[in-house]
């Protein structure tokens, strides 16, 4: 919502537009997220997520959307908790006030957060397996088609972040 002083409150529409440049900062941050918890979380850590994949799993096969959109905000807001980065979480907790925004004005049907949601595990997958490269492909593939984020641009984030080099 936005307010302007002396006049009326009006909620922001995100256009097609605002929705890429909003994904392709996701991107960037959920993929230096990614990289920073295979750094920093331990085994423990990243099976703790699995009922969180299950929940979330849960809440799109239920077609409950408002569920679904908490769930996949407590998944990916525990990625960034694992980078142990105070700036990157709390730029994240910014950004995602937006992304739930556009959530609930985008998520209208079950296929579409089906789609989306299978997708955790395989994040999940390539943390536990501390594999730089699968997880950065994971999270793009997340991402880039929910957001319409250019593909020359996802792909120039997959060849940056996927080489398996230590932080």
């Amino acid at each position: 919502m936005e307010v302007a002083p002396r006049h009326c409150a009006s909620v922001r529409v995100y256009d097609e537009q605002a929705v890429e440049e909003v994904g392709t900062v996701r991107l960037s941050q959920d993929i230096l997220a990614a990289r920073l918890a295979i750094q920093y979380g331990t085994n423990q850590d990243f099976l703790d997520m699995r009922p969180l994949v299950e929940h979330c799993e849960a809440c799109a096969r239920q077609g409950d959307i408002q569920g679904f959109i908490q769930a996949d905000d407590s998944f990916h807001t525990r990625i960034v908790e694992l980078s142990r980065n105070r700036v990157l979480i709390d730029n994240q907790k910014r950004l995602y006030q937006i992304i739930r925004l556009i959530q609930v004005s985008h998520y209208s049907n079950v296929e579409k957060s089906l789609q989306q949601v299978r997708h955790h595990r395989e994040i999940l997958d390539g943390l536990l397996t501390r594999d730089h490269a699968r997880t950065c492909n994971a999270v793009c593939d997340h991402l880039q088609d929910y957001y319409h984020i250019n593909a020359a641009i996802a792909n120039s984030f997959r060849v940056l972040y996927s080489h398996s080099v230590h932080l």
